[in-house]
């Protein structure tokens, strides 16, 4: 199936869970831990407040919206940007230009490979992060003339240009305790 099949037939389904497309085939995410969950909200609110900074017409979105890898991936990322105002009806985000992955104990090698090379297909993003909620660490994946660069941080700012947001390392992480 397409992404497009898979989002007419999810949006009639009525799915309970989080699912992603990938190769044609549905594919249940796995269960949050609490520490997830949290960092995705930690993550969202400082997108937020950066693109409030900022002043740019941009949305940060916590999960939910799929962004098409190629015609039958679709992954649907913990956070992300996009340009603009997304209608409410939609289902997939266009022209994506942050996304974020958090670290669970089962997507380290997902999110460290296979969706690095995937977001790294899509022209638009420009920033791919993976939060580390316990090594208290973000790597920043920047894209450049010969695909992403990359750069963990432990402390410090992240300069997410474009858009031209500015966020640091302790912003993106939930509080110690």
């Amino acid at each position: 199936m397409t992404v497009d099949e898979y989002l007419d037939w999810a949006s009639s389904t009525g799915l309970e869970g989080r699912y992603e497309l990938v190769d044609g085939r549905v594919v249940e995410m796995a269960a949050e831990r609490a520490i997830h969950a949290i960092t995705k909200g930690e993550v969202f609110a400082a997108l937020r407040e950066a693109i409030r900074i900022a002043g740019v017409d941009h949305t940060a979105i916590v999960d939910g919206l799929t962004v098409t890898i190629a015609s039958m991936t679709g992954r649907v990322p913990d956070v992300l940007v996009v340009p603009g105002r997304p209608g409410d009806e939609t289902m997939k985000a266009e022209s994506p230009i942050i996304v974020v992955e958090v670290i669970s104990p089962g997507s380290i090698k997902v999110d460290r490979e296979t969706k690095l090379a995937e977001y790294a297909s899509v022209g638009s993003i420009e920033h791919y992060l993976i939060v580390d909620a316990s090594a208290r660490a973000v790597t920043h994946h920047r894209r450049t003339d010969d695909g992403f660069s990359e750069k963990t941080l432990t402390d410090g700012t992240l300069e997410l240009t474009p858009p031209g947001l500015s966020v640091t390392n302790e912003d993106l992480l939930p509080p110690i305790g």
